[in-house]
């Protein structure tokens, strides 16, 4: 038997940070500039505390875009020390999409998503998509949601460079968001 030799692969990473920070106190942030061709998918992480989980985003370039052309759909669980339970909801035509989707307690609680967003640098007529994974708790429940919906191409297609991230009331304290862009 022959002694073999090989080379060990460089160590690369297909996910290249863009940008982060921390939103210690206020009602919503913006994340603009960031969307350009050199990537096809994004990839953004949230997490924070707010009064109400129900955290939306709207495309922006420049100006933020909330006309009612988003298009979505929510799966939603939630899990307390007695009771499983899950359901669904949606919008169609509606002016924002959903990053956590839970109805809180008026606490303030944790919320954590994890956002795909594909192309949205694209003018071309295609849709500007985007799936969610989230999670959140409070002192007796734990909650999960998968979402997933689109920025109508049909009546919208112009290219979008960032995302404007606010909650349904009230304000976001102790808010970090990491934002990468995937190679192709």
């Amino acid at each position: 038997n022959a002694l073999e030799f090989f080379t060990e692969p460089a160590v690369t990473s297909d996910y290249v940070k863009l940008a982060n920070g921390n939103v210690t106190s206020g009602s919503s942030f913006n994340i603009n500039g960031y969307f350009t061709n050199t990537y096809d998918v994004f990839k953004l992480f949230v997490s924070g505390r707010t009064a109400w989980h129900k955290i939306r985003f709207n495309f922006g370039s420049g100006t933020t875009y909330t006309s009612s052309n988003y298009v979505w759909i929510s799966h939603y669980g939630q899990r307390s020390s007695s009771t499983n339970t899950s359901s669904a909801s949606g919008n169609w035509n509606t002016d924002y999409m959903p990053l956590a989707y839970w109805s809180g307690d008026n606490a303030d609680e944790y919320h954590h998503s994890e956002t795909t967003i594909y192309r949205p640098w694209d003018d071309s007529g295609y849709a500007k998509n985007i799936s969610v994974q989230g999670w959140d708790y409070n002192s007796t429940e734990v909650h999960t949601y998968n979402n997933a919906g689109y920025l109508d191409s049909q009546k919208y297609n112009e290219a979008m460079t960032g995302l404007y991230i606010f909650p349904t009331s009230g304000s976001m304290t102790d808010t970090s968001w990491i934002l990468y862009g995937l190679k192709g």
